[in-house]
């Protein structure tokens, strides 16, 4: 059974369910329960045939602005790097710690920004800094911000972008 256009799965004999949006396992969670509510004693196996292809915009400090496509298990970093990567990556001009998910409706609009990290993805591995992409999403990477320099008995010293919210711990941790 495939999920329609409109994110809805249409099972025979029990109904529609609507997917769209949602992570597999929660998608799996109602699935089961639509099923479950019509058939009682069935076993439910629900499995990822095909994930779907959908277009993201990136705009800004990269070599290549414009829309690609991804798949829902892509993020922030892969999608920069299929845009060619930063602009004058060595010399530092574009932001690394201040990249924009802006979430938009099918009128463009913008209705929530997220946050993207890959400095602190790189130290730390958190996947929360490097999120995966979602459909209706587009990346902005703007010019790098203030910098503080890092100096003295830390690992890394050198100089570092400011993020909104940085504490001075932070940057010592990323020194």
């Amino acid at each position: 059974i495939f999920v329609g256009a409109e994110g809805t799965l249409v099972i025979p004999y029990v109904g529609g369910v609507a997917v769209a949006g949602k992570r597999f396992s929660d998608a799996q969670i109602d699935i089961e329960k639509a099923i479950k509510g019509r058939f009682r004693h069935l076993e439910i196996s629900v499995n990822l045939a095909r994930l779907r292809s959908f277009p993201i915009n990136v705009i800004g400090e990269v070599e290549s602005p414009g829309a690609y496509f991804v798949k829902g298990v892509e993020q922030v970093s892969e999608l920069i790097f299929k845009a060619g990567g930063l602009i004058d990556e060595s010399k530092g001009r574009a932001s690394l710690r201040n990249i924009e998910i802006r979430s938009t409706t099918t009128t463009g609009d913008i209705h929530n920004i997220r946050k993207a990290d890959l400095v602190l993805w790189n130290l730390t591995g958190d996947l929360s800094h490097n999120p995966f992409l979602v459909d209706g999403d587009q990346i902005f990477i703007p010019v790098k911000g203030d910098s503080v320099t890092v100096s003295g008995a830390v690992h890394l010293p050198g100089s570092y972008e400011f993020s909104p919210g940085d504490r001075v711990a932070d940057l010592v941790r990323l020194g």
